[in-house]
Formats: structure tokens, C-alpha cells, sequence
């Protein structure tokens, strides 16, 4: 199941003062989902500012169609029924059975805002359950009375509970209640995620403007070892461990906020320009089962701390010795083999260091066009050692070359099917101008490895030019 929260509209027109109030809640909700026999089903509940087109459910089978639609909300216009059994050409109109309206209202509860309210489920709900079974031009049209009611709890219930529990959006973080609502909501949408291409999309993500960052309210997620795993707002804080550093007050402000976090989840008041307040809170991966740290109101200036790189074993092949097809393989393994090992590291620890090394410019790992990239196997950057602004992205999976050669798909995939994968292409050579369109021909190779506690696979690679085309 998943779902979305929204508040497009910044003001509503309030009829009754007569004056333009500000939005300070969600006023569209969608929800999809899976039910247990394997349908799946999509709500869209949204406040409409102009020529509301009015309620619409709609239930496609094997067997056939049904259409429940009204002009207005159900308690105020007629509820039309259309349907086609399999075969048919087009929807008809359906009888409504059910109590003349306004008669329930009358006979049951005075008529007014609850019953208005109750009304709007419970007029299409009963027009669905009506029309589980009927007959049409002599056909039997079928279906499934459970699908039915599977597909009126998943609306009502779903899109209800959404709507009452949707969290702040970063923009409407004005107190520590919201505050707190905002990171607390962001956990349970971080840990439900369950694909590691959905889980790399979060670097994206938490960096642009928008329902998770707005000017200076933004999210970090830290490992527990002290780097931010992803910064909502500085790319350069990600290459540094913060549990030592002090604000103006000489309190450490990261590691009060792990320590509250180990407690549950609580605020850190501190000092950066003037008095902060954040919120944080322990969350464990959906994708790893392992354990981080999230935090929303953290923006200490941190561009004092010192990088920190992995003083790693130097490789047999080092970037500026990868010359051809030998001497690629052994980079990447080798590579392959440090990252790999930082992946599986307690906690990661060991992961900001190898990032870091792998990123710099004439040493070990980097040298011009050799440098690494790792990507999920779906694609999403995880990183890259020349571009780090592709990090969160996803890679077109079916671009090709000058040659039609998929670059992507048969690197990357390949390389996550198979373990390993060589592939020939034509590329851009930044150091060859007027190769734009055709490309220059290149190597790349690949290697895939596991990522902890899932059966999901990461890709490791890089490449090298290469002088002509039969080299």
C-alpha cells in the first residue's frame, strides 16, 4: 500500500466570514493498494477549487464494469449506476435500488452536517453492493460481492484514516508539535519502503523543494555512526562525521540528538546563529532491518569539520593505470571489494570513508574519465565518483547509443543478472570535441554484488575509452 498527501491549494474562501483562510492541512489524499486476492485498487479523495466534476468509483473485472458517479456529493444529487457485462460495447444505465432520498434521513436522524457527511459513503457504497449481482440484455454479469466490499472498506477506511493522520508537509513546520509530526510522519514513509530503487530516490528527494525540504526545514538521515547518510541541504555535510561538533554553547549537538533518538524519539534545543530547536527519532530500514537516525530542524554550519577518507589498501590497479581490458577488471574488482565490504560494515561504518576516497582526483580510485559509479539494480544512482549531483537519480534504462547498443539495460542489468558483464558502446568523451552526437568508443564493465539482509542487488562499475573501435 501507498499513499500521497497534498495541499496544493495555499488558501480556501471561507463562505460563511466571507474571507480567505490559509490551508494548514492536506486537502487531497491518494491512497492505492493491493487487496488480498491480488485486485488492486486507487482512491483519490481531493477539494476541487473550480467545476468539481463530483464523486467517481469505478470497479473493472473480468466479468465486467461498474460505474458509480453523481454530479454533486450523493446525499444532494441522483447517484447514476452504469455497467457492461465482458463483451459489450458500452456502459448502460443501472436501476438505483435502495430509499427514496432524504427518507432515511428523516426516519433514522435529523438531518444536518453528520448525516450529510455519512450520506456521502454510504449512497455509493449501497448502489455498489445492490449491483453486486443483476442481469443485463439477458447476460449474466457477475462479479465478486467481496471484491465489492473490499473496494468500499479500502476507499472509506483508507482514505479516512489518511486524511487523519496526514503529517505536516516541511513548509508547515511552525512548533515543536509539528515539528515532531513532521519527522514522525517522514519515518513511517521512510521505513515502509521496501525496494532499494525506491530507498535511492530518498537522496533525491529530501534535497528538493517541496513536501520534505522547504528553505531551511529539511530532513537528515544519519547513520549511527556519526555521517549523515543523506543531507536534505548540504551534499558536502555527507562526507563528514558530526557526533564531535559543538555549537556556540559548546553543546554536541549530534550526539544529543542520537541520545534522544535512543530514547524514543525527543527535541535538542542548540545554538547555530541563534537558538534551533530538532527533532529526532530512530527508524529502521524496510530494505537493510538496519537501524538509523532521522532528524528534522538540524542545520548547523559544518563546513569546518574536515573530510574523512578511508585509508584504504592500495589496489593492484590504481585508476590511472587502467589502459584496456586487463586492467579494468582488476579495478573494478578490487573496488567492487572495498565497497562491498564498507556495505557490509556494522552499521555501515565504514561506508562515508570509501566514498570519499573513491572520489579523489588523482589518487587510488579517480583519474580523469576512470573513476567508479554504483547504482541499485533498477538503475538509481547510489553514487558517483565524478558527478555526485546524479546521486538519488535515476539512470535511463532505455537509452541507447549512436550504434543502438542499450547502454544501460545491458550493462546494468546484465551485470545484476549475471554477476559480472563487459559491454562495448559509444559514449561522450568529455576530451574529444565534436563526438557529442555519435559518441566515442568505450569499455565498461560491472559487477554486481548483494546488499545486507535482502536479496536485492547493488551494481559497481566503470570505464575506459578506448582509441578506435576494434580495440
Amino acid at each position: 500500500m501507498s499513499g500521497l498527501v497534498s495541499a496544493p491549494a495555499r488558501q480556501w474562501y471561507e463562505t460563511d466570514t466571507q474571507r480567505y483562510g490559509d490551508v494548514t492541512g492536506p486537502d487531497n489524499v491518494l491512497v492505492s493498494g493491493r487487496l488480498a486476492n491480488g485486485a488492486v485498487a486507487s482512491v483519490h479523495v481531493g477539494a476541487i477549487l473550480l467545476a468539481a466534476p463530483g464523486p467517481a468509483w469505478k470497479i473493472y473485472g473480468r466479468e465486467g464494469t461498474l460505474v458509480v458517479s453523481s454530479d454533486n456529493t450523493p446525499q444532494f444529487k441522483v447517484v447514476r449506476l452504469q455497467g457492461t457485462p465482458a463483451g459489450d460495447s458500452g456502459l448502460q444505465e443501472l436501476d438505483v435500488r435502495g430509499e427514496p432520498r432524504g427518507e432515511y434521513c428523516e426516519k433514522r436522524q435529523p438531518c444536518g452536517t453528520t448525516w450529510y457527511v455519512a450520506a456521502s459513503h454510504r449512497a455509493p457504497a449501497r448502489s455498489l453492493f445492490h449491483a453486486a449481482r443483476y442481469t443485463m440484455k439477458e447476460n449474466a454479469m457477475r462479479l465478486n460481492l467481496k471484491v465489492v466490499a473490499a473496494c468500499v472498506v479500502l476507499a472509506l477506511v483508507l482514505s479516512a484514516s489518511a486524511a487523519a493522520g496526514a503529517e505536516p508537509t516541511a513548509a508547515q513546520v511552525r512548533d515543536g508539535d509539528t515539528l515532531k509530526a513532521f519527522v514522525e510522519g517522514a519515518k513511517a514513509h521512510i521505513e515502509a519502503i521496501t525496494d532499494m530503487n525506491e530507498g535511492a530516490k530518498l537522496r533525491e528527494k529530501l534535497r528538493t523543494e517541496g513536501d520534505w525540504k522547504a528553505g531551511s526545514m529539511f530532513l537528515v538521515i544519519f547513520l549511527k555512526s556519526g555521517e549523515p547518510f543523506i543531507h536534505g541541504n548540504d551534499r558536502t555535510a555527507e562526507s563528514k562525521n558530526l557526533l564531535g561538533v559543538e555549537d556556540e554553547r559548546g553543546t554536541k549537538v549530534v550526539e544529543e540528538l542520537f541520545a534522544a533518538a535512543a530514547r524514543g524519539g525527543g527535541f535538542v534545543e542548540y545554538y547555530d546563529g541563534g537558538p534551533k530547536t530538532a527533532y529526532a527519532v530512530e527508524y529502521t530500514s524496510g530494505i537493510t532491518a538496519r537501524r538509523f537516525v532521522l532528524v528534522g530542524g538540524y542545520s548547523q554550519d559544518v563546513s569546518d569539520v574536515p573530510v574523512q577518507i578511508a585509508d584504504l589498501p592500495k589496489p593492484a590497479v590504481v585508476a590511472s593505470q587502467v589502459v584496456d581490458r586487463e586492467t579494468l577488471i582488476t579495478f573494478v574488482e578490487e573496488a567492487a571489494k572495498a565497497y562491498r565490504e564498507a556495505v557490509m560494515s556494522e552499521g555501515y561504518r565504514g561506508l562515508t570513508g570509501v566514498r570519499n576516497a573513491f572520489r579523489v582526483e588523482g589518487g587510488d580510485w579517480k583519474s580523469g574519465s576512470i573513476y567508479l559509479w554504483v547504482v541499485s539494480g533498477g538503475g538509481v544512482t547510489l553514487f558517483h565518483g565524478s558527478e555526485p549531483y546524479r546521486e538519488g537519480k535515476p539512470t535511463d534504462m532505455v537509452r541507447t547509443d549512436s550504434k543502438g547498443v542499450k547502454i544501460a539495460e545491458e550493462l546494468i542489468g546484465g551485470a545484476r543478472r549475471e554477476g559480472r558483464k563487459f559491454l562495448r558502446y559509444h559514449y561522450d568523451n568529455p576530451a574529444i570535441k565534436g563526438d557529442e552526437d555519435a559518441g566515442s568508443p568505450k569499455l565498461g564493465y560491472a559487477v554486481s554484488f548483494s546488499v545486507p539482509n535482502t536479496d536485492q542487488r547493488a551494481v559497481i562499475g566503470s570505464g575506459i575509452y578506448l582509441a578506435t573501435d576494434g580495440k
